[in-house]
C-alpha cells in the first residue's frame, strides 16, 4: 500500500467502516456517486498521480545536523532511522529503479534544505520525524501512465502510527521500536487499523513556499515540482450511458444472465467484509479484484465458487466494483488540471467529503499502482495480449509480513526454460524485488533428461537457455551473477530439487516462496501439509504465476516458444521476448538457431527414421506405419502431456515422430504391465504391415535394428531393462 496507507474506495473497507453504514446497497452506492457530482460542482478535487512513491522525512544525525531521509514505514531499522541513498543501493539490488529514484530527491532536497528551513519549521516537521511529505516520483514512465516529463509531487503531510517491532527483531539489530500517533481501533472489528499513517492538517502557505524554493534546484536535475494539484470540471458529469451499459455475469458454461447496470445495482447489497469459498477450497474477499475479474471475464460462476450463496455474494462484489470502476470512469473524464485531463492520471482525490480522503480511480481499480520497476507478474501479466484464467493473475497468495520479517527469504523458481521466456523473466524480477535485499532468488533450470527441448531437431541445452537468461537480464539492467540470484542446472526435472531444498530449510531462519503455475501450485500444497516433504514445518508461499498468450491468442510456454522459433514469424516469437530485449532479437536467433548442437540423445533415433522413410517411401508410409500401431494398441496408452512441460519430462516431439513415438509408447505399456518387454515381432510385424499396405517395403533388418533402438529407449521411460 506504500508509505503514506492506502485511501477508500467509495464502498468502504475494514480500516473505513463509516462508508459501510452509508454504502450498505447498490442503490446507496449510486447514490454515493451522486454526492461526489455535488461536491465536485462546488469543491476542488486532488489529482491522483501515476507514480512512486518516495515519501521522506527530515531527521537529526548523531553529530546534530539536520538532513532528509526516505521512509518506508516498516519498522526496519534503516526505515525508522531514515534511509540514505546509499541504504538504498545496498537494499535494491543492482538495475532496480527505486535507489535511483531515492538519490535524486534527496539530493534535491538536502541541497534546497538551508533555504527552506522556516517553512519546515512552519509545516511541523524541523524537530519532528514522525510526520513526513507524502510524494510521488515520476521520471518518464514509472507505472501504468507515461509522462512527457519529469516531476516530483508533494501531495501533503501525513504522520505516522506507532508500532511496535517484535523484541527478538529489536535485539538483533534489524528493526526499532516506531513513534508515532496511537493506532486507532477499528470500531466495528475491535482491530488495530492497518495502515502505515495518516493525513494531517497543514499550513498550506508554508507548503506552497517550500515548492516554490526548490523549484530552482529540481530543475537543474531535469525535475519540475508540484505541491497539491487542483482539478476543475469542464463538462458535467454524466452517469446516464454507463448505467443503461450492459454487464454479463456467466453462471454457468451455457447459461448468463445481462442485465444493465443500473438494474443490477438495484439488486445487490455491499458484501462489505464477507469471503466467498472458491471450489479449490480457498477464501477470498467477496469484494476482492480477483472475484471481479473472474466475473469480468466471464468465468461460470456456479463452478468457480463453492456454494449458490458464494455466488450471490461474489456478483455483489463484482457489480460494486464495476459500477465503481465505469462510474469513476465518468467523473474522471468531467475533470482537468494544470496536467491535463484526470482521465489521464491514475485518479482524483476527495477532501473533505469524509474525514478521510476518497479516492476515485476508474480504470486504475483493476489495475496501476503495480511499479514497473518491480516488472512483478501481474504487471507483465496486464501488458499482454489475451490474458488467460485472469483470476489467477489477482490470486497471488497474501503474504504475511510480521510472519516472515526478520528471516531470509529464499525464492525457488523451477522450470525447464528452454527456452526462457518474457512471462519467466517477469516472474524472477518479481523475485528480486521481493526477498531484496538479504534474501535470494534459486532458479532451477532442468536438463532435459532423456526427452531434450530441440528446434529444427537441435537440442537447447543448458548452456543455451543459460546465455539468453544474461541476454535479458542485462536487458534489464540486472548485474548477473550477482549474489541474490543464482542458477542452478538440474538432472532431470527440477521439482525434486525444490523438495529437496525444502526438506533442508530451518524455519527460524527463513521463509520459502514458490513460483509456480496454476496446476503446480495446487499440486505443491502438499508441502503445507506433510512432513514427509516439509518436516521442519517452513513456511512457504505460493504464488500462481499468471497464464500469458502470445500475438496469436495461444499460451505462453516454452514449447509454444520453440514452435513460433520454428514457423520463422518474428513477430509472433518477439511476443515471446521481453520487450527490453527486442533490440536483440538477432542475438537471440543466434543462440537458439546458430549455436545449437545435433542432439545425441533418443530423439535423434526417431528424426533418423523419420529422414529414412523419406528417403525410401512417401511422407503417408510413414504415418502408415504409425497407424498400423496405433489400431492394435490400447487407446488409452500413457497419460496425457502435463500442460505445463516445464516443470516435468514429457515425451513430445514434432509431426509424425510424435506420432509414432506416442503409439510405441502406448504399445511398451500395453505389453509391460508386469515388467517383461513387448513382443519385437509382433511390433515389428504391425509396422511392416502398414508400410506394405503403403505400397513399398522396407529392408527388414535395417527396419528392426530401428525399432530395436527405438525399443531400448522405450524401455527406458518406463524403467524396464532391455
Amino acid at each position: 500500500m506504500g508509505t503514506p496507507g492506502h485511501m477508500a474506495h467509495p464502498f468502504g473497507d475494514e480500516d473505513h467502516p463509516i462508508l459501510w453504514e452509508r454504502v450498505k446497497t447498490g442503490q446507496d452506492l449510486l447514490q454515493y456517486f451522486h454526492d461526489i457530482k455535488e461536491f465536485l460542482e462546488l469543491n476542488p478535487g486532488s489529482l491522483k498521480i501515476d507514480g512512486i512513491n518516495v515519501s521522506f522525512k527530515l531527521i537529526t544525525t548523531k553529530d546534530g545536523k539536520k538532513e532528509f531521509r526516505m521512509d518506508r514505514g516498516t519498522t526496519h531499522t534503516e526505515s525508522v532511522i531514515g534511509m540514505t541513498a546509499e541504504d538504498a543501493y545496498e537494499k535494491w539490488p543492482e538495475g532496480h529503479g527505486m535507489p535511483h529514484a531515492i538519490k535524486t530527491l534527496l539530493e534535491i532536497f538536502n541541497e534546497a534544505l538551508p533555504s527552506i528551513q522556516y517553512e519546515l519549521k512552519d509545516l511541523g516537521m524541523w524537530d519532528n520525524p514522525q510526520k513526513f511529505f507524502n510524494t510521488e516520483y515520476v521520471e518518464g514512465k514509472t507505472n501504468v501512465q507515461e509522462y512527457d516529463k519529469n516531476f516530483l509531487a508533494i501531495h501533503g503531510i501525513n504522520q505516522f502510527y506507532e508500532k511496535k517491532a517484535p523484541k527478538s527483531w529489536v535485539a538483533s539489530g534489524k528493526s526499532m521500536d516506531r513513534k508515532g500517533l496511537e493506532r486507532p481501533t477499528n470500531p466495528k472489528t475491535g482491530k488495530l487499523v492497518k495502515d502505515t499513517g495518516v493525513e494531517i492538517p497543514y499550513n498550506r502557505g508554508a507548503l506552497e513556499s517550500l515548492i516554490k524554493k526548490v523549484k530552482p534546484i529540481a530543475s537543474q536535475r531535469g525535475f519540475e515540482i508540484y505541491g497539491d494539484i487542483p482539478t476543475q470540471l469542464v463538462s458535467e458529469i454524466d452517469y446516464a450511458d454507463t448505467l443503461g451499459s450492459p454487464f454479463t455475469i456467466q453462471m454457468t458454461a451455457e447459461e448468463q444472465t445481462t442485465n444493465s447496470l443500473s438494474e443490477w445495482l438495484k439488486e445487490v447489497q455491499n458484501p462489505k467484509n464477507e469471503k466467498v469459498t472458491k471450489a479449490d477450497g480457498k477464501e477470498v474477499w467477496a469484494i476482492s479484484k480477483d472475484i471481479y475479474m473472474a466475473v469480468a471475464n466471464g468465468i461460470p460462476l456456479l463452478e468457480y465458487l463453492k456454494s449458490p450463496e458464494d455466488v450471490k455474494r461474489a456478483i455483489s462484489g463484482a457489480i460494486f466494483n464495476h459500477a465503481t470502476r465505469m462510474l469513476g470512469n465518468d467523473v474522471k473524464t468531467a475533470l482537468d488540471s494544470s496536467m491535463g485531463s484526470v482521465a489521464d492520471h491514475e485518479g482524483v482525490v476527495l477532501r473533505g467529503m469524509e474525514d478521510f480522503p476518497i479516492k476515485v480511480t476508474g480504470e486504475f481499480i483493476v489495475g496501476g499502482q503495480q511499479t514497473a520497476f518491480r516488472e512483478g507478474v501481474i504487471k507483465e501479466a496486464e501488458e499482454l495480449k489475451g490474458i488467460k484464467d485472469v483470476e489467477e493473475m489477482y490470486n497471488i497468495e497474501t503474504i504475511d509480513m510480521d510472519e516472515a520479517e526478520g528471516k531470509r527469504e529464499i525464492a525457488l523458481v523451477p522450470g525447464g526454460f528452454k527456452p526462457p521466456h518474457r512471462g519467466h523473466l517477469a516472474l524472477v524480477t518479481h523475485y528480486l524485488e521481493e526477498v531484496a535485499p538479504n534474501g535470494k532468488v534459486i532458479l532451477y533450470m532442468g536438463s532435459g533428461g532423456d526427452t531434450p527441448r530441440t528446434i529444427h531437431g537441435k537440442t537447447i541445452t543448458y548452456e543455451e537457455a543459460l546465455q539468453i537468461w544474461k541476454i535479458y537480464l542485462n536487458n534489464e539492467n540486472i548485474a548477473f551473477p550477482n549474489e541474490i540470484l543464482e542458477i542452478r542446472e538440474v538432472k532431470g526435472g527440477p521439482i525434486g530439487a525444490v523438495v529437496d531444498y525444502v526438506k533442508e530449510a530451518d524455519p527460524e531462519r527463513e521463509v520459502i516462496y514458490l513460483g509456480a503455475g496454476k496446476k503446480d501450485g495446487e499440486r505443491w500444497k502438499f508441502m503445507l501439509d506433510n512432513p514427509k516433504y516439509n518436516p521442519n514445518n517452513v513456511k512457504i508461499f505460493i504464488e500462481p504465476v499468471p497464464n500469458y498468450n502470445d500475438s496469436e491468442d495461444k499460451p505462453m510456454s516454452a514449447k509454444n516458444f520453440r514452435k513460433a522459433i520454428e514457423s520463422g514469424d518474428e513477430e509472433l516469437i518477439k511476443s515471446y521476448i521481453p520487450e527490453s530485449s527486442h533490440d536483440s532479437y538477432r542475438e537471440i536467433m543466434d543462440v537458439l538457431e546458430s549455436q545449437l548442437k545435433e542432439s545425441q540423445q533418443p530423439l535423434g533415433i526417431f528424426l533418423r527414421l523419420i529422414e529414412e522413410t523419406v528417403d525410401e517411401a512417401s511422407i503417408g508410409d510413414m504415418f502408415g506405419f504409425a497407424s498400423g500401431l496405433l489400431d492394435r494398441i490400447d487407446p488409452g496408452g500413457f497419460p496425457e502431456e502435463d500442460e505445463d512441460e516445464d516443470m516435468y519430462d514429457d515425451r513430445s516431439i514434432e509431426g509424425a515422430a510424435k506420432a509414432m513415438i506416442d503409439a510405441l509408447t502406448s504399445t511398451a505399456k500395453e505389453f509391460t504391465k508386469d515388467g517383461d518387454k513387448p513382443d519385437l515381432e509382433e511390433m515389428s510385424a504391425m509396422g511392416a504391415g502398414a508400410v506394405e499396405g503403403g505400397g513399398r517395403k522396407k529392408n527388414d533388418e535395417e527396419k528392426e535394428t530401428l525399432i530395436r533402438e527405438v525399443e531400448d529407449y522405450l524401455f527406458s521411460i518406463l524403467g524396464v531393462n532391455s
